[in-house]
């Protein structure tokens, strides 16, 4: 079952015609996952700038400015996303970040087979098309804020809870064990500077498990999806 950040990627793909890739990716406290993408292509591109942590949405994201790349034969930044998109035989790419939160932006990232200049009409319905990502991305987070918050019980609960909780959410989303999803959750937070609960909130609504997943117990299998399943996390 696909994530809604993996709709919105394939609808934002679609909207912007046949040939074009779309993939989202999502930043809170420094911090970046992959959270959709509309094709293993695009997956595969936007993972290597989660693993390496440098390329042109991220560098959206700190500057808060569209980055637009008509020729990506001519780029010479970013050499490790460089050799991925080449391998990808992408030729032109944009993104568009938008501020979901505090400390927490949203890059909606697009892909071309094919030379495309990106004309003022593109680029204005990449626009739109990432608002209104980022309208859902903010909904998602006040619900998942709030979900959190009857989760823990308010003061009552230990610190323990919170970290069980944002565990969790790792172990559904990457089909992992709890030792390996307890050392994503420890370097996210060292990383990030956020404490625990926070980090829940935000893996909460990247990955958007329904709130039975949130329990540390794994699902059964991976989704059918050929996008590979929900968006990779980094501690990066």
């Amino acid at each position: 079952m696909a994530t809604y950040l993996e709709r919105h990627a394939r609808g934002a793909a679609d909207s912007m015609g046949p040939g074009t890739h779309a993939s989202i990716t999502f930043r809170h406290f420094g911090t970046t996952v992959r959270a959709g993408s509309s094709s293993a292509r695009a997956r595969r591109c936007d993972d290597v700038e989660v693993r390496v942590q440098e390329g042109p949405c991220i560098s959206a994201m700190r500057g808060m400015a569209p980055v637009v790349l008509p020729d990506l034969l001519a780029e010479r930044r970013w050499p490790a996303w460089r050799e991925r998109f080449t391998v990808e035989q992408f030729d032109s790419f944009v993104a568009v970040p938008v501020t979901v939160g505090p400390r927490a932006e949203i890059a909606v990232n697009f892909y071309a087979a094919g030379a495309r200049d990106w004309t003022p009409v593109d680029l204005a319905t990449a626009v739109r098309l990432a608002g209104a990502v980022a309208v859902d991305v903010r909904a998602r987070l006040r619900l998942a804020g709030g979900a959190v918050g009857e989760r823990l019980g308010g003061h009552a609960r230990r610190e323990r809870d919170r970290v069980d909780l944002a565990v969790g959410i790792v172990m559904a989303s990457r089909h992992c064990d709890a030792a390996t999803a307890q050392q994503v959750v420890r370097e996210l937070a060292a990383r990030s500077g956020a404490a625990p609960v926070e980090i829940a909130e935000w893996l909460a609504a990247a990955v958007v498990l329904p709130r039975a997943s949130w329990d540390g117990v794994p699902r059964d299998r991976r989704p059918a999806d050929d996008d590979g399943g929900p968006g990779a996390v980094s501690p990066r």
